[in-house]
């Protein structure tokens, strides 16, 4: 569980931007075959982030869902793969997207 907090925008093109704060609720199944390979579903909610305008209410509350997997295989002692998937279960403003990701990772110890 996290929050991000917003300061208002003073500079803001249509005068004073303000926003709410966002809660983000996060659940992980991780499941690890062996050192260094594991396996994991994820599911986040989103939840907040009313913004206004100059005292005007925006329709922009977010209440968006997600669900991904990820898989993390070694290929040496101090090198990685992981390979995730995100896709969106349900937007109620904002990015409804599926996102892919393949990255490396190298241990510096």
């Amino acid at each position: 569980m996290g929050t991000w907090f917003y300061g208002d925008d003073r500079d803001f093109v249509a005068g004073v931007r303000e926003q709410d704060p966002v809660t983000v609720f996060d659940i992980s199944l991780i499941h690890c075959v062996r050192p260094g390979f594991w396996a994991s579903i994820n599911g986040t909610f989103y939840t907040g982030g009313r913004s206004t305008v100059d005292g005007i209410t925006n329709l922009d509350y977010l209440q968006n869902s997600r669900i991904g997997f990820s898989v993390t295989y070694p290929i040496t002692p101090r090198q990685l793969r992981k390979l995730s998937f995100t896709n969106d279960i349900a937007t109620e403003f904002g990015g409804d997207y599926s996102s892919i990701s393949l990255s490396y990772g190298y241990r510096l110890k």
